[in-house]
């Protein structure tokens, strides 16, 4: 059985066992924007392998979360996890609780998470996930799918909230965003939410448009050339 939500976004939360609960926290706080985030402490079977679990969703997670706490690199564990994901080229958020990156992720600038409230970061990580390039197409599917089971009004203006911050749709994703308006009640009736799905339909699909146009005018012989 895999260790992810179907559909989901899927995110390793990487952290040491002392601060276990604020990752469970986390993870019930990403649940809600369609992330399914693997905490080892938390959804490791005791009749499995730990070191299996770990490995499955080391190869198969979209992106990392680290929670960077002062205690972080004295696990035997963390920064093997960190150094996995660097591998692969997965994208690695580092969340600064009173330590900052060090060695290889201090490339990337620590998001400090010290006094906010949990789904405070929660929020934050969407949005990273939303406009970072490797991530935010992925970021979209995940809350499309969400705004395709929303069941309340203010779960459809939330999640169009958040896919206002998406950088990138493609067209099949636009089309589920436009379907939902007739299938989905609490779509279509949550206020001004069929119009914000039609302007980020017309927003992405002439920017698609305009971009095939090009191609077949420089496709185009010019005048005075030779074919």
């Amino acid at each position: 059985m895999s260790v992810w939500t179907p559909h989901y976004f899927r995110l390793f939360l990487s952290h040491v066992a002392t601060y276990k609960v604020t990752a469970q926290q986390l993870k019930v706080a990403l649940n809600f924007y369609n992330i399914s985030c693997f905490v080892a402490h938390a959804d490791i079977k005791p009749t499995k392998a730990w070191q299996d679990e770990i490995e499955e969703a080391l190869r198969t997670m979209e992106a990392m979360a680290a929670l960077l706490t002062p205690d972080f690199h004295e696990s035997n564990w963390t920064d093997q996890e960190v150094g996995f994901a660097m591998g692969r080229d997965i994208l690695v958020i580092p969340l600064r609780s009173e330590q900052n990156p060090y060695g290889f992720i201090g490339k990337y600038q620590g998001y400090a998470i010290r006094g906010k409230l949990v789904s405070e970061v929660a929020e934050d990580i969407v949005s990273i996930l939303a406009a970072h390039q490797s991530t935010r197409l992925r970021m979209a599917q995940a809350l499309v799918r969400r705004l395709e089971e929303s069941s309340t009004w203010e779960s459809s203006k939330k999640t169009m909230t958040l896919l206002e911050e998406c950088v990138q749709f493609d067209q099949d994703l636009l089309d589920r965003m436009e379907t939902t308006i007739e299938d989905n009640s609490q779509v279509h009736d949550a206020w001004g939410v069929p119009e914000r799905i039609q302007t980020l339909i017309t927003k992405f699909g002439e920017k698609k448009r305009a971009v095939k146009s090009t191609k077949r005018l420089r496709s185009k012989p010019q005048k005075g050339h030779q074919v």
